[in-house]
């Protein structure tokens, strides 16, 4: 179990963006058994306006969802913590559909 909790930690916070494409922004979430972070780092001169949904799935196979609304200004950095309100069922996935637009 500690092996499978590892390795979903060390997948989801992989960041696919190649060398050239860091003027997109690329959303990445961080699986804790406590809650989930969510990182956006912006490296463009342009701000932007982020919008989307954070999906947890629990041990007991519940899924709960949070909804996050932000924005990430230029050459900037935003971090969000969303929190577990099941403490005795613990976080094993998660995935976004966290979209961002230039303001």
């Amino acid at each position: 179990m500690k092996i499978l909790v590892i390795l979903t930690v060390l997948l989801s916070t992989l960041s696919f963006a190649k060398a050239d494409e860091k003027s997109m922004l690329w959303p990445r979430i961080t699986v804790w058994p406590t809650g989930v972070d969510l990182d956006i780092q912006n490296y463009t001169e342009d701000d932007y306006s982020c919008s989307g949904t954070v999906y947890m799935n629990h041990q007991s196979r519940r899924m709960s969802t949070e909804y996050y609304f932000g924005r990430v200004y230029s050459r900037g950095f935003e971090h969000r913590r969303f929190y577990n309100r099941f403490l005795n069922d613990r976080i094993v996935s998660a995935s976004h559909s966290i979209y961002c637009y230039k303001i």
